[in-house]
């Protein structure tokens, strides 16, 4: 397309990035921190700077600085200040917005993620299988799948966790992936919708293998937001078919679901007396919170008294963390940035011919993506993930490279 100037190295950096993201953390952080060095090292050229676009700043910048400023008086600025170093991970966003020039480029970026991620959901498959039906493993097995042999065998279901350390990151890396995917195949046709369809199913099956309640409920929730966008049922009708499935599930499938909003489930009434906790830290720390980092070393002084976990170092919820940590201000601002990032989504679609054209769905896909980013979040502190929230920076970069792509001449 015209007006836009392909950067093959930035690609190859980032083509890099999503395919060791699912592998191996200490890989993807680093090609991470090379991506943005490039795009940052781009910005010496005067046209390049002309062209460079930053979307969603004044909400980074919000954020970003109440984080500061919590920080800095907090009970332990040195602390909470390293904790505070999570806001370069969204240099992802500005860099993946800028570095990639068109919607094709992007579309190549997505299908290498969805290889990579299918991948790591295989593997994350046979990590459940073998540790939950072949029972314990000798060490060369639980080598090769990275689990400890004394884990196979005692814990029933074993809960898949692909290449991480915990089956939260592998549920929440997946449901955004499986989201993404799922909106793409509706634009693709023949090989590629057979091969994305046969990908969602795997990524879907190795979600489930997670057992993590909060990446579920995202995954329903982006299907849904993805079968509006398309006029398609077809996703609905599988959420209907999977809920009827639930009752002939095993028992301790359905119970794992249902447990989340049982409050007379161990699990949900820890969840519910660790917000009371956050509660209570915001209103004696109403404007800042208690720091970056700050609930671990509080947390003993608000724990509840039924609480049976007496210290954590998050409060199963992005909302409670962050008004705890970072106060009503901070939460405030978080909250700009996802909701200017829908208003902006929701006007590229508006721009879109309609239709199921890639374009839209990208556009659809990456909504639907960050709702169900969020809508996990509610129960699980994702935000501190720092593997899933740099893929959702990536996939919140999708409609504003579909935006410059469309409107530039």
């Amino acid at each position: 397309m015209k007006g836009i100037v392909r950067d093959r190295l930035s690609e190859g950096l980032l083509l890099a990035f999503v395919l060791g993201l699912p592998f191996s953390i200490t890989l993807s952080q680093l090609l991470l921190a090379l991506v943005a060095a490039r795009w940052l090292w781009t910005l010496r050229d005067l046209d390049t700077r002309r062209r460079t676009r930053l979307p969603l700043l004044l909400p980074f910048l919000a954020f970003s600085a109440v984080t500061l400023l919590s920080a800095a008086l907090s009970g332990d600025p040195p602390q909470a200040l390293s904790h505070a170093s999570s806001l370069l991970l969204a240099l992802t966003f500005f860099a993946v917005a800028n570095l990639i020039g068109g919607r094709a480029e992007a579309e190549r970026l997505v299908l290498a993620l969805t290889a990579a991620v299918t991948l790591a959901a295989v593997f994350g498959l046979l990590q459940a299988a073998a540790c939950t039906l072949a029972g314990p493993l000798p060490p060369w097995a639980a080598w090769l799948l990275r689990v400890k042999p004394s884990a196979c065998g005692v814990t029933f279901p074993f809960r898949a966790k692909g290449f991480y350390s915990i089956y939260m990151t592998l549920g929440g890396v997946l449901a955004l992936t499986l989201i993404v995917t799922a909106a793409l195949s509706f634009s693709a046709s023949g090989r590629r919708r057979l091969l994305l369809g046969l990908a969602g199913v795997i990524q879907l099956a190795a979600v489930i293998a997670t057992f993590s309640r909060n990446a579920w409920l995202g995954v329903a929730a982006g299907f849904a937001v993805i079968s509006l966008a398309a006029r398609r049922v077809r996703l609905l009708a599988a959420l209907g078919v999977a809920a009827l499935l639930l009752l002939f599930a095993p028992a301790y499938m359905t119970q794992r679901l249902t447990s989340l909003l049982d409050p007379r489930h161990d699990s949900a009434r820890e969840r519910l007396y660790m917000w009371q906790s956050g509660i209570e830290m915001v209103k004696d720390h109403p404007l800042l919170g208690v720091g970056p980092g700050g609930v671990k070393r509080v947390y003993p002084s608000y724990v509840r008294p039924e609480a049976l976990k007496r210290s954590t170092g998050h409060l199963h919820s992005n909302p409670v963390q962050i008004a705890a940590e970072r106060g009503l201000l901070g939460l405030l601002a978080w909250g700009w940035i996802w909701g200017a990032f829908f208003v902006k989504a929701l006007a590229v679609l508006r721009q879109l011919p309609s239709g199921l054209g890639t374009d839209r769905m990208l556009t659809a896909g990456s909504a639907a993506a960050i709702l169900g980013f969020l809508v996990a979040g509610l129960f699980e502190y994702n935000f501190g993930d720092s593997e899933v929230v740099t893929l959702a920076y990536l996939v919140m970069a999708l409609p504003f490279i579909v935006e410059r792509a469309f409107t530039t001449p």
